[in-house]
């Protein structure tokens, strides 16, 4: 163990930042988060479905078994070289994969990880959706919308959608296997007399979406992998070997990566909730905007990733004054925690702005902060008590005597609920 661990230090301080081509001045140091809210640096040791052995400091191992863990955070992320192209492909267990080329022969799908060069294949009947041209914002935003609201709307069919130049096109169908040499796939387009099979190109190809029975027998996966590209691996089991981290997925999926290639290893599955994540039973507002215009989820007011003093954050509210979001947390959490301040890259109005959370009624927190004079404080991290808690209550109003509001904003970056 004391040779693995060895080994993993040299390969930590190795680290290269692919989007500068330097190494960074300080090696990543892993960090281990307990749901009892501990928080332990050191080194892994070994990882399995069960547990995690990890070297606290470095030096003392302790045995974490998996379902006493929130995650353990590993490496920041890379930035994805801005001439990279790739393909979304998700499998039915949710994990998202970025991917330089996909192939669909007869039934197999064969990928190819844009991050790692990993060659994977697997089963067409374990795909949920692909998307050509993920790596545009623009697509890959309207795809989730697309893909959200047929679920929503529970159309049982599969769909080949096109992009043309008056945007979108998608059409229902049932979808069959791939050619042989993977340039096209069959299709049998609804509404067509004869309902005739065509083989439809894969560069004419937009997004294909398969409907996919659920499977109530499906074990829930032991934890989330985030690589450094922001694909996510959803493991049903893991395995350590000469530093190398191996996690398949209930659809039978294998995916190796070095550790440093690991942002992060999720264990929360339910434990932990992102406030982002959630639909507030209740949103009201006093200005008369739109919602969208009004708050924002893991994104600032101005649809930008959330930054609070330097540090960026992947998930996270963006409110203006004047608002109030309320949650069904049905008192099934302990910890509401996150980071209060002000987008960096959110300019607003000088002055008072008041943050209030309520919990069944009763206020657990009351904070104003004005913009002159939070610039040379660090930003707070909230830690409340929200056990049996059934509705919390979070209200953004200006703090001006004369109620000036235009401009006022605050942020709850990585807001989260906690079991």
């Amino acid at each position: 163990m004391l040779l693995r661990r060895s080994l993993l230090v040299l390969a930590l301080a190795a680290v290269v930042d692919r989007s500068t081509g330097e190494q960074p001045a300080t090696p990543a140091v892993p960090e281990l988060r307990t749901l009892r809210g501990e928080s332990f640096k050191g080194q892994i040791v070994d990882v399995n479905a069960k547990e995690v052995v990890f070297a606290k400091g470095g030096t003392t191992e302790a045995t974490f078994k998996s379902v006493d863990l929130l995650g353990i955070d590993l490496n920041p992320y890379e930035k994805i070289p801005s001439d990279a192209t790739y393909a979304d492909v998700e499998l039915n267990c949710g994990s998202i994969l970025h991917c330089s080329d996909v192939k669909i022969a007869g039934k197999k799908v064969a990928m190819t990880l844009l991050l790692t060069g990993q060659k994977v294949e697997v089963p067409l009947d374990q795909v949920n959706n692909i998307l050509t041209k993920a790596n545009q914002d623009k697509h890959r935003r309207e795809w989730t919308d697309r893909v959200k609201d047929r679920q929503r709307r529970q159309v049982k069919k599969d769909a080949v959608a096109r992009l043309t130049e008056n945007g979108v096109t998608a059409l229902d169908g049932p979808i069959g296997e791939g050619t042989e040499d993977g340039t096209k796939i069959r299709f049998k387009p609804d509404g067509i007399d004869g309902n005739p099979t065509i083989e439809v190109p894969m560069t004419n190809i937009h997004g294909l979406l398969f409907y996919r029975d659920v499977d109530p027998n499906a074990k829930p996966p032991v934890c989330k992998l985030i690589d450094t590209y922001q694909s996510v691996v959803f493991a049903q089991d893991l395995k350590w070997s000469d530093n190398l981290l191996t996690v398949t997925t209930s659809t039978g999926a294998k995916f190796d990566y070095p550790l440093q290639k690991v942002v992060t290893l999720d264990y929360s599955n339910g434990k932990l909730v992102w406030l982002s994540d959630l639909t507030p039973m209740r949103y009201e507002k006093e200005a008369v905007v739109g919602p969208d215009e009004h708050y924002g989820r893991d994104r600032n007011l101005n649809k930008k990733p959330i930054r609070v003093k330097t540090k960026p954050y992947a998930k996270g509210l963006s409110l203006r004054a004047d608002m109030t979001l309320t949650y069904d947390l049905k008192g099934d959490y302990l910890k509401f925690k996150a980071v209060l301040g002000f987008d960096d890259d959110v300019t607003g109005h000088d002055g008072p702005v008041t943050l209030k959370i309520e919990g069944n009624g009763q206020v657990l927190l009351e904070r104003t902060l004005d913009r002159r004079t939070w610039k040379a404080t660090d930003a707070e991290v909230l830690d409340l008590n929200v056990k049996d808690v059934q509705q919390l209550r979070i209200t953004v109003k200006s703090g001006d005597p004369l109620g000036f509001t235009l401009g006022k904003h605050l942020t709850l970056a990585d807001a989260k609920v906690s079991k």
